[in-house]
């Protein structure tokens, strides 16, 4: 007894926060910040297989993958400090900001009944932010990066509104999980196409939480294919 689902994501990052990223030099007050960057809708995937087991048992996988995209540009209106240099008031800034998510999972599923079931698995979450900024048109550029490596455990549950045998299905679901968070960052700095130099914040490891709350509502269209559509929430500290 297996099953497979396969869902196109339509997904949005938060906002990131108001730490300055490009002051004036040297009052410091903010000319761009992370808060200057709005992330739209983005595509994404989320499929997932399992395959049942002794009755009530099942062991299922789960990837999830998506790239969003956010811009930001302006002039500034004075002298300035960031991305990684020093200049003068009325330098071009033009910057994109790339996260990329990818997400995967194993778990451990038990059935308590044909509408609730609780689980217990192995998640890797990798959450990779790129900020390149350009000054006056490649005159130099600017490449933040910053890597976080999640592996953990998690523990969830999954209930549906109606029985099994209606063709209206209504779930939701919910995990939490722990993780060891291997963090890496740093800024590269290019004049013109050229490589002039770098700085890098080392290598961190800590522990962080996440957690996914969802909810889908589908039809049944044959006996074993279904439709869904539905809201889903990652959080990650």
């Amino acid at each position: 007894d297996w099953y497979i689902s396969i869902a196109a994501l339509a997904l949005q990052r938060s906002t990131p926060n108001d730490e300055a990223i490009v002051a004036a030099n040297p009052a410091g007050t903010p000319f761009m910040t992370g808060a200057d960057f709005d992330f739209g809708w983005s595509p994404g995937i989320d499929a997932a297989v399992g395959v049942g087991l002794f009755g009530n048992e099942a062991i299922e996988a789960r990837v999830m993958y998506s790239r969003m995209d956010a811009g930001y540009n302006f002039t500034s209106p004075g002298n300035f400090i960031g991305v990684g240099f020093t200049g003068p008031g009325g330098t071009q800034f033009v910057s994109e900001y790339e996260t990329t998510l990818m997400s995967w999972e194993v778990n451990w599923r038990h059935h308590y009944s044909d509408r609730l079931s609780v689980l217990a698995g192995f998640r890797s979450l990798g959450i990779e932010d790129i900020m390149s900024t350009v000054l006056n048109a490649n005159v130099a550029t600017g490449l933040y990066e910053a890597d976080n490596n999640m592996l953990g455990v998690q523990v969830g549950a999954q209930l549906s509104v109606f029985e099994q045998s209606n063709p209206f299905q209504l779930d939701v679901f919910g995990k939490v999980g722990i993780f060891s968070n291997q963090s890496e960052a740093g800024i590269r700095e290019f004049q013109g196409n050229n490589f002039i130099g770098e700085f890098q914040s080392g290598s961190v490891r800590e522990t962080n939480y996440a957690a996914e709350l969802g909810v889908t509502a589908g039809y049944r269209v044959f006996e074993n294919v279904s439709v869904t559509a539905g809201y889903q929430l990652l959080w990650v500290n």
